[in-house]
């Protein structure tokens, strides 16, 4: 018996060799900042996956090479989906995008929030190993323990934007 677990436990292991299709990451598209806006300043880039989609006999397809707009007060980018768009992360102030997707008659829009996330640590796990904060870190992580202290600059968040799946009628 124990050679069957063996020999379904290599099979399953070898799949993970076989290369898998339908994941892949859309590609990237960059947006463009407004002439006319006053951004506040940037801590990096939060990227927005965004997909199209329309519901045809009860079943849910995606659409590939639906024409689509994303706008927010700071930026803006026009793209096909399926894409990955790059927006200004502007920490807490982070804007709400719009995404506005159209193809043969049909359209969808949809309005996205960001999300602040810590970057960097454990978030509260145990840390391995020991670790003295400097400068504007104030905290001590010593293995085995919770870490303790934490960086209260603006650039310790991060904008992360949920995927957006715009559906069309």
């Amino acid at each position: 018996m124990s050679w069957k677990l063996l020999l379904i436990g290599g099979g399953l292991g070898l799949m993970g060799c076989v290369e898998q299709t339908g994941f892949a990451d859309p590609p990237p598209v960059p947006s463009q900042i407004r002439s006319e806006a006053t951004m506040p300043p940037a801590f990096g880039i939060s990227t927005i996956p965004v997909r199209a989609f329309v519901t045809e006999a009860g079943a849910t397809r995606e659409v590939t090479g639906a024409t689509c707009e994303l706008t927010s007060p700071y930026s803006t980018a026009s793209f096909a989906a399926p894409a990955t768009v790059s927006v200004p992360d502007l920490g807490n102030q982070t804007p709400v995008v719009r995404v506005r997707c159209a193809e043969g008659g049909r359209s969808g829009a949809v309005e996205a929030r960001a999300e602040l996330r810590t970057l960097g640590g454990g978030g509260g796990w145990p840390m391995i190993g020991v670790s003295v904060g400097t400068g504007g870190y104030s905290g001590v992580s010593v293995g085995g323990l919770w870490t303790g202290g934490g960086n209260a600059s603006a650039n310790a968040w991060r904008a992360v934007y949920p995927d957006v799946q715009v559906m069309m009628r």
